[in-house]
């Protein structure tokens, strides 16, 4: 059937990177608007039609998987912030990762609630790979992803919370650290 052989063949020429009839920068704007978490064109077997490939085609799937990754640096951008709240991430993060209801903690020990002090350590992310190792044994304080497979992970480290994302289709990578600590309790406190 043609319409196999057409479907195959484009998903072939947009995993091989030798002899491809589309070019590198074509393949790869393929391989992001194809994200098997956004698309499941593939199991569409024999009914898959490739997409058009003229000029005009090709530049409005530029355009919108630019507005996409200006929406991951975003995403990214605030989760590496210190205001960045995992019960109320923020309307650039699916709506199901804000908490509807409350859960008092009885232990006051939540290193990633509004109550612990964060300072930034930027010297710290040149020390990427080491904090990556020690975080392979470590249960995330907090994992959660999007939509298109980014991955969005929180791990405290000692006293220190290092916070990675991962891409679908790459390894995890050390984006922010930051050194906990309690704020200074007010006199009026009990």
């Amino acid at each position: 059937d043609e319409t196999v052989a057409v479907g195959e063949a484009f998903w072939k020429q947009i995993e091989t990177s030798k002899e491809s009839i589309f070019s590198q920068p074509d393949q790869e704007l393929f391989k992001q608007v194809f994200n098997p978490h956004l698309s499941d064109r593939r199991s569409d077997a024999q009914l898959f039609a490739p997409p058009r490939t003229s000029a005009t085609c090709m530049q409005r799937l530029r355009i919108l998987v630019k507005s996409e990754e200006i929406v991951r640096q975003q995403r990214e951008e605030h989760f590496c912030s210190q205001t960045f709240d995992v019960q109320a991430p923020g309307p650039l993060f699916p709506g199901s990762w804000t908490s509807s209801f409350g859960i008092k903690r009885s232990d006051g020990d939540n290193d990633i609630s509004r109550r612990a002090a964060l300072t930034a350590r930027r010297d710290y992310l040149s020390q990427s790979k080491t904090l990556l190792d020690a975080t392979r044994d470590a249960t995330p304080l907090f994992a959660r992803h999007t939509e298109d497979g980014m991955q969005y992970r929180i791990y405290k480290l000692g006293s220190i919370q290092v916070r990675t994302v991962q891409p679908w289709n790459l390894p995890e990578k050390v984006v922010m650290v930051f050194e906990v600590s309690r704020p200074p309790m007010s006199l009026g406190a009990a």
